[in-house]
């Protein structure tokens, strides 16, 4: 769980979000109500440039602890915790919005476990001092990757930008 919450963490830290936001999502992600983050790129009409997503797929976290898979072992290649993965989309996300002036802010979005009922959602997001964001649209065509994180296989990492 530490590992997982770790790569969560550095995202949102490398992409400038508030320290308070963090704290947030860290403890949403602890609780297992938060299944993906979204870091978006949006110019101040509320448009996507780019976006930088984390997948936690819950049910193949519970198999490896079950399996009692409880710690990961990482090399060289993975630079102050940062998975190679990771580090790659986050550079991307990074150079995107760099070549885009000061157009563009970071914008955290969470979305929440499937199945949960409105009363949940609706206690989940009081906990987490969160609310209901409107539906995103992108500026253009989009193209991206998805990347899985072998050491910590239950997370997905996508990068998609405007092309």
């Amino acid at each position: 769980m530490d590992a997982l919450i770790s790569q969560v963490r550095i995202a949102l830290r490398r992409t400038y979000i508030a320290s308070s936001t963090i704290e947030k999502v860290s403890r949403g992600i602890r609780n297992q109500w938060i299944e993906k983050i979204t870091i978006c790129g949006e110019d101040t009409s509320g448009l996507i440039w780019c976006q930088l997503a984390l997948r936690i797929d819950w049910a193949r976290h519970q198999l490896h602890m079950t399996a009692g898979r409880t710690t990961i072992t990482y090399d060289e290649r993975w630079t102050d915790g940062t998975s190679i993965e990771l580090d790659e989309a986050l550079s991307l996300y990074d150079r995107y919005i760099r070549s885009k002036g000061s157009a563009l802010t970071s914008r955290v979005y969470v979305y929440y476990i499937s199945g949960i009922t409105p009363t949940q959602r609706a206690d989940i997001q009081r906990a987490l001092g969160f609310v209901t964001a409107q539906p995103r649209k992108w500026a253009g065509e989009q193209s991206g990757t998805t990347m899985m994180i072998p050491e910590l296989d239950e997370i997905t990492v996508d990068f998609g930008m405007v092309i």
